[in-house]
């Protein structure tokens, strides 16, 4: 006879401490992942919040090691519960008695490249060119910031191994002004720290890295107070070296846009590393 005694003697399936989970961001699924059971393990259930707070249960068998929780809501818990029978061919099933928890599934870390092609250090060219300047590949240039070599270049050049680079037409000719480089893509819900490197400048500069909702970005006269603008940077030949980091939270899955927009006087550069 087997009741209670052998029920308290049962341990829900261990997961996989080393790595616990792997993250799908784009489609908003978790993979969560498990050790190999015992032998008379026949089920365990998962359950788990997707984003419409709706509490959904799956099952994993004991010959799977692994099973997606798609449209999982990130910050709430995973629990779990392994049910095993006595002896093979046996027909009582028992569970264990305790519910216990998954790890805590996180987003935290690096997901730059997941998002954005071409992220820098260095940046790629996407002509077949071999002077100096170029375009970026996978980035929009708009027409005032591709202004080199007859305006066939600019928005990348060859300084710094590959970056994004601003300068003022020809160097002498003209001013830039309201220069564009930028990116689009889609992210799921959440808070997003994104670093932005400038690799050197000279020269009377107006810059900005800006994050904003859609597919392009605002001009630079409609940047201050402007709805769509999540994340904004504005430096000037002084202040805008270094790092720096542009915060954002988005609610739910979201196409944003992120680059720069700059204006400088003749005789100035201003390049970005990554």
């Amino acid at each position: 006879m087997y009741g209670t005694k052998y029920q308290s003697g049962l341990f829900n399936r261990p997961y996989n401490a080393a790595t616990p989970y792997l993250l799908d961001l784009l489609n908003g699924s978790v993979r969560v992942q498990f050790n190999t059971p015992d032998s008379i393990n026949t089920t365990t259930t998962l359950q788990y919040t997707n984003n419409s707070d709706v509490l959904k249960t799956v099952e994993l068998s004991p010959d799977s090691s692994a099973i997606t929780l798609t449209d999982f809501k990130f910050g709430t818990a995973v629990t779990y519960q392994s049910s095993y029978i006595p002896q093979r061919n046996a027909l009582d099933t028992f569970k264990v008695a305790d519910v216990s928890n998954f790890a805590q599934i996180t987003r935290a870390g690096d997901v730059t490249a997941v998002f954005i092609k071409n992220p820098g250090d260095p940046f790629y060219r996407s002509d077949n060119g071999t002077g100096k300047w170029g375009l970026p590949r996978d980035w929009q240039v708009n027409a005032n910031a591709r202004n080199q070599d007859n305006d066939q270049g600019g928005g990348w050049s060859t300084d710094n191994g590959g970056c994004i680079h601003f300068e003022s037409k020809n160097w002498g000719d003209a001013p830039l002004v309201n220069g564009k480089v930028y990116q689009s893509f889609t992210l799921p819900a959440g808070t997003y720290d994104l670093d932005v490197v400038t690799a050197g400048n000279g020269g009377n500069i107006d810059a900005n890295e800006v994050v904003a909702t859609g597919t392009t970005l605002p001009d630079i006269d409609n940047l201050s107070g402007n709805s769509s603008v999540l994340a904004l940077f504005h430096g000037d030949g002084g202040s805008i070296g270094g790092t720096h980091t542009l915060t954002f939270t988005l609610s739910q899955q979201t196409t944003v846009t992120f680059g720069w927009v700059v204006n400088g006087s003749v005789y100035t550069y201003l390049q970005f590393k990554k």
